[in-house]
């Protein structure tokens, strides 16, 4: 699977935002209303959970596909699969079970309303569930072992030795689904308190952490929310009773996590500027054009990264100069 660069500029502009139903996010817009807390007892209270059992039919509507009605598809493989073909145990290519985005093996340890969320829940070949494993998500690196296909049953996604990348067209529905669960569960009592993270030494199957945030940040810039995204959303929400603000509302995931594809330009003196950016952002090269006509180049000078951040002095002598972050995939010159 050849991947080709992908261009941000630092100025770039958010999805359009969905419309949910009138007073559903009152909360959040009251004066002083702190964002996450507010969103978080929003898509808290009106979430009626399903046994695990029930959510293999309502899976059957939510992802149904719209050309066959007989079908589901699977999140990814991409192939329209039969719903009558869902298993519970064994394998096989012609079947498919019930994937959880947010590994059950992450800190949900089949206790609901966690385990079974429909917002977590999508339908996946059974083969392409058990290699995924709980694999966290991230772009897949020749550094750890890059296998492409991830699975022969599902030829658009990779996999390394640590972690999954899915189809490029899921990429964004996956991130924000992973940033509702970290939102929904938020350590109340008798629930998890799950968390996305950079730091990978911290996932494991005694913790609660899930990633790589970072690249999820990415993810949800790169594919934002489909028409497709926005009805689901609505399908789960008149049947679970809550919704994802991050489909409603794609500007609350950088208000929450911050945007890892932001430039902070620090004066020295007046002619010095310092550039500072994530650390985190694989593959990220600061470029600057010095005029509007002119060819991007490199920014002079090895970065040196400090804490959470990566940064290099610039020096400025002309009237206008223009500045961006080139994001280049893993592997890919």
């Amino acid at each position: 699977m050849h991947r080709l660069p992908i261009l941000f500029a630092f100025l770039a502009g958010s999805p359009a935002v969905a419309d949910p139903p009138a007073n559903y996010y009152a909360l959040v817009n009251q004066p002083g209303a702190v964002l996450h807390a507010a969103l978080h007892t929003t898509i808290k209270s009106g979430h009626v959970p399903f046994n695990y059992t029930a959510t293999t039919e309502q899976l059957k509507f939510l992802d149904q596909d719209p050309a066959n009605a007989n079908n589901v598809i699977l999140i990814y493989a991409r192939r329209s699969e039969l719903k009558t073909n869902y298993i519970t145990t064994g394998f096989g290519t012609a079947a498919w079970n019930k994937e959880h985005l947010w590994p059950n093996s992450l800190g949900i340890d089949d206790a609901l309303p966690a385990y079974s969320d429909l917002f977590n829940l999508r339908p996946a070949d059974v083969d392409v569930n058990a290699t995924r494993g709980n694999f966290w998500f991230d772009e897949s690196s020749a550094a750890e072992s890059r296998a492409v296909p991830g699975s022969p049953e599902a030829p658009l996604t990779s996999s390394d030795s640590n972690s999954w990348e899915p189809p490029a067209m899921v990429k964004g529905d996956i991130a924000r689904s992973c940033f509702y669960m970290d939102l929904r569960y938020d350590g109340d009592p008798a629930e998890s308190n799950l968390q996305l993270t950079d730091n990978l030494t911290l996932i494991n199957g005694t913790s609660n952490y899930m990633g790589k945030l970072t690249t999820l940040l990415l993810w949800h810039r790169c594919d934002p929310v489909s028409p497709e995204e926005r009805l689901r959303n609505d399908g789960v929400y008149a049947r679970q009773g809550n919704r994802n603000p991050f489909i409603d509302n794609p500007n609350w995931v950088t208000q929450i996590y911050g945007d890892p594809l932001e430039l902070k330009l620090t004066r020295i003196n007046p002619i010095q500027w310092t550039l500072r950016w994530w650390a985190q952002l694989p593959g990220a090269v600061p470029e600057m054009n010095a005029t509007l006509s002119g060819a991007w180049v490199p920014v002079p000078g090895t970065p040196v990264t400090s804490g959470a951040y990566k940064s290099v002095t610039v020096t400025l002598t002309g009237n206008r100069y223009f500045f961006h972050l080139r994001y280049t995939p893993p592997d890919v010159p």
